[in-house]
């Protein structure tokens, strides 16, 4: 499976895939790598599948710029469902709103 971003927007418009599929693709590559992986953290397998599903069972969502398309989040990004680490793995921050309740 190609995953650029005209592939995969190429597959979901002619129902040849969907998020579900590409997502457990992904973690099957990331499974194989014998090397070790460019993330400092990685949301579970588990977590990132209920996720496409949620987007899936949602018919608006294909109409988002990003349906579908897997992404990274730079480990100082601010991102309401993770920590982040300013490329200093021992240091764990926690973002704006995790700090005030969010």
């Amino acid at each position: 499976m190609k995953l650029t971003i005209d592939a995969l927007r190429a597959l979901y418009d002619t129902g040849n895939a969907k998020p579900l599929t590409v997502v457990a693709e992904i973690y099957d590559r990331i499974g194989r790598e014998t090397m070790q992986p460019v993330w400092i953290s990685l949301v579970s397998r588990e977590t990132a599948l209920a996720r496409a599903r949620e987007r899936e069972s949602d018919p608006s969502a294909f109409k988002l710029p990003l349906y579908g398309i897997p992404f990274a989040i730079k480990d100082n990004i601010d991102s309401r469902r993770r920590t982040h680490h300013r490329g200093l793995p021992g240091v764990c921050l926690l973002t704006r709103a995790q700090r005030h309740g969010g």
